[in-house]
Order: structure tokens, then C-alpha cells, then sequence
């Protein structure tokens, strides 16, 4: 019985490493709903009360749908994955002004990681069916 605990309490402390070493990994949010006037500095009030926050970055794209308008994408940067889960789970659904309806809010998630090289290596499968003739 007493190895049978052992084995389990080994078990649970490895995983609680494994889990800790990706909370480690330094995380960052995709950030929609930001209004076109918002700046910089504004919407880094909204996210440098939560601990770990490092960074946020603003990137103004042309709409495709509506030309002639504008949108904002953003990204808010965190030192901890836990930390940057914690923000997301409170500032779901944010609204940047008391008038705006809900649906306006902040719709926060995890970024992708758009490293281009991972990406050009995981793409590129040689054909083991064509020939060299």
C-alpha cells in the first residue's frame, strides 16, 4: 500500500514540474476589440495592474471588408503562462467605456506563434513516392 502511495505522490510531483516549467514560458495574448482611437498608452493601463505584464503592441491594419476603415490588432505580453491566463479570465468582455454595450468588449486569447522558420520546417515533407529520374 505504502509503494502503491509512493508511486502516486511521484506521479502528481512530475506532472506539477511539467505543468511549472510551461507556466515559465513567457505568454502573450491576441487582444480584439480595441477601439480605432485607443493608443499605445491607454490600453497599457488596462493590463500593467496585473503582475507579470511586460508589453503592448498596437497594429493598425486596413479593414477588408469596409475599405477606408481601420482596426486595431493587439498583443499584450506576459513574463508567465498562469500570469497571462489570470488577465485573460478577468478581462474577457472588458469594455473601455461605461456606454459601450457588451458585446464591444475585449475578447482576449492566446496568441499563435507565428514563427516563420517552425513554420517553413513543419511544412516541408519530401514525397517519398515522386522519383528523381
Amino acid at each position: 500500500m505504502s509503494k502503491r502511495r509512493e508511486y502516486r505522490d511521484s506521479r502528481d510531483r512530475d506532472e506539477d514540474l511539467n505543468y511549472a516549467s510551461d507556466a515559465f514560458d513567457r505568454a502573450t495574448l491576441y487582444v480584439e476589440g480595441v477601439p480605432t482611437d485607443a493608443n499605445e498608452r491607454e490600453v497599457a493601463h488596462i493590463f500593467r495592474p496585473f503582475i507579470g505584464f511586460r508589453d503592448v503592441r498596437l497594429v493598425r491594419r486596413d479593414s477588408k471588408r469596409n475599405p477606408g476603415t481601420q482596426f486595431i490588432i493587439c498583443f499584450a505580453e506576459f513574463e508567465q503562462k498562469l500570469q497571462a491566463d489570470y488577465c485573460l479570465s478577468i478581462l474577457q468582455g472588458y469594455t473601455f467605456s461605461k456606454s459601450d454595450p457588451p458585446e464591444k468588449g475585449l475578447r482576449l486569447q492566446h496568441a499563435k506563434n507565428d514563427n516563420y522558420e517552425r513554420r517553413r520546417r513543419d511544412s516541408y515533407s519530401p514525397n517519398p513516392r515522386r522519383s528523381r529520374d
